[in-house]
């Protein structure tokens, strides 16, 4: 398996890159898990910055601690960006691999 500082950025990364990206990082962690739960929650508003609230932790079956040493691993990589706050839950911000760019949503999805 590639190391995550070895894949090749794009100019522009879709979803599912993002996903295969986060994928290559995960090896023993709940990356893949959560990066899964993260992208669910931005592809629902839309947005590339979603919070990371206990009831999401808890929807997806991720302990506190797996998900902040998960996030570690995915910040480490540079898909994400994180800001804390004590007492709040985690902002969490998926990003472009390398780039540094928010990843883009073409819109909320809608429920039918």
């Amino acid at each position: 398996m590639a190391h995550c500082n070895e894949i090749l950025p794009s100019s522009s990364m879709t979803g599912f890159e993002w996903l295969e990206q986060v994928a290559h990082c995960a090896d023993r962690t709940k990356a893949l898990h959560l990066g899964l739960a993260l992208y669910w929650l931005a592809a629902r508003s839309g947005l590339p910055g979603v919070s990371l609230t206990r009831r999401t932790l808890a929807r997806w079956s991720l302990s506190r601690d797996a998900a902040y040493d998960a996030l570690k691993v995915l910040k480490s990589a540079g898909l994400v960006a994180v800001w804390t706050l004590p007492g709040r839950a985690h902002h969490v911000v998926l990003l472009q691999h390398k780039s540094g760019q928010p990843l883009i949503f073409g819109g909320p999805l809608r429920q039918v």
